[in-house]
C-alpha cells in the first residue's frame, strides 16, 4: 500500500524514481498521520472500521496504513515503538542509499544488501521453543510466534530499554547429542536436547546510562506465563 501511495503521488515517474520517492516520502512522513489510498467509504453496514474519532483504541496506533476497501482497517495495528523505530531506520537508510544511486555514487546492489542483524546489537534475548513431536512443534511454534509482540511490549515498558528488535527468521536447532556439551546447565540442556527445537533472536539496545544493571526476569516470566495460559486454554 505504501508503494501504491507513492505511485499515486508520482503517476508519471519511472521505476527508479519511484523507488527513490518511496523512501523520500515515508522517511519524512508525519506519523501517526494515516496513509490512505482513498477517502474512507461513507458506508454503514454494521462492520467496525478504522476511525480514531469513534474508536478510542485507534487513536493509539503508531503507523496507521489503512486498507482502501470497506470495511477499512489499519493493516499495521500491531506496530510497536520498537517496530516503528526499526522501520524508520530502514526508511532513512534507503533514502540515503537511493540519494547516492541517483547521483551515480552507488549501485542498486547496495540497496539490496542483506541486513546485518547480528552485527547491529551487542545484547540478545534467545527465545527457545521445544517439543517432542513434529505436530506439537508446529502448533507450539505458531502460538509462541503469534505472542512475541507481547514480549516486546513488556520489554519496551522497561525504562532502560531503548529498542527491542525481533529477527523475523526462525532458526531450527538440529539436535546432535554427540556434539552437545555434557556439563551445560540442566534446564537449557534439556530444552536444546528435545527432538524439535526452534529459536528467535531479539536484539536489544539499552539507554546510555553509567553502570547499567537491567533485570528482565519479570518481563520474561510474565510473557512465559501468558503463553502457557493461552496454551492451556486452547486445549
Amino acid at each position: 500500500m505504501l508503494v501504491a501511495r507513492t505511485c499515486q503521488l508520482y503517476p508519471n515517474a519511472v521505476a527508479a524514481t519511484l523507488v527513490h520517492k518511496f523512501f523520500l516520502v515515508f522517511s519524512r512522513w508525519k506519523w501517526p498521520n494515516p496513509v490512505l489510498l482513498k477517502h474512507p467509504d461513507n458506508i454503514n453496514l454494521g462492520f467496525p472500521v478504522w476511525d480514531p474519532r469513534v474508536t478510542a483504541s485507534d487513536r493509539y496506533h503508531l503507523m496507521p496504513i489503512i486498507t482502501p476497501a470497506y470495511p477499512q482497517q489499519n493493516s499495521t495495528f500491531n506496530v510497536s515503538e520498537s517496530t516503528k523505530k526499526v522501520i524508520l531506520i530502514e526508511f532513512n537508510r534507503g533514502m540515503a542509499i537511493t540519494d547516492e544511486i541517483m547521483m551515480g555514487k552507488a549501485s542498486w546492489d547496495r540497496l539490496f544488501e542483506a541486513p546485518s542483524f547480528f552485527y547491529r546489537y551487542r545484547h540478545f534475548i534467545v527465545l527457545l521453543v521445544s517439543s517432542q513431536t513434529a505436530e506439537d512443534h508446529l502448533e507450539w511454534c505458531g502460538l509462541v510466534e503469534s505472542k512475541v509482540r507481547i514480549l516486546i511490549g513488556h520489554l519496551e515498558r522497561n525504562q532502560h530499554i531503548a529498542l527491542a528488535h525481533v529477527n523475523p527468521k526462525c532458526f531450527d536447532l538440529v539436535n546432535n547429542s554427540q556434539n552437545s556439551r555434557s556439563q551445560e546447565e540442566g534446564q537449557a540442556q534439556s530444552i536444546t536436547n528435545s527432538p524439535f527445537c526452534s529459536m528467535w533472536f531479539i536484539g536489544l539496545e539499552f539507554e546510555r546510562t553509567e553502570n547499567l544493571n537491567v533485570d528482565l526476569t519479570e518481563s520474561i516470566q510474565n510473557f512465559t506465563q501468558q503463553v502457557h495460559n493461552q496454551a492451556v486454554s486452547n486445549f
